[in-house]
């Protein structure tokens, strides 16, 4: 897939929203791709990925909890 540039900095709070959608998504498509006949992921994988997921998300929070953070990845 070749995508355009996103042409502005992501602010810390969608950041929090991308990473929130994600986990939501990995919560729902796991179980499918760690079950049948020919599985796509071990069930461990599934696990530590999503827990990883999970913890994107956490300091993410605990950055936006602190205050004059710097509210977008370029400081801008």
């Amino acid at each position: 897939m070749n995508l355009p540039p996103y042409a502005k900095p992501i602010t810390l709070d969608e950041q929090i929203a991308i990473v929130e959608r994600e986990v939501r998504m990995r919560e729902s498509v796991y179980p499918k791709w760690c079950s049948g006949p020919n599985p796509k992921m071990k069930p461990e994988e599934a696990a530590f990925q999503l827990e990883g997921m999970r913890a994107v998300l956490k300091q993410l929070r605990a950055l936006k909890s602190k205050e004059g953070i710097q509210t977008n990845l370029f400081g801008e």
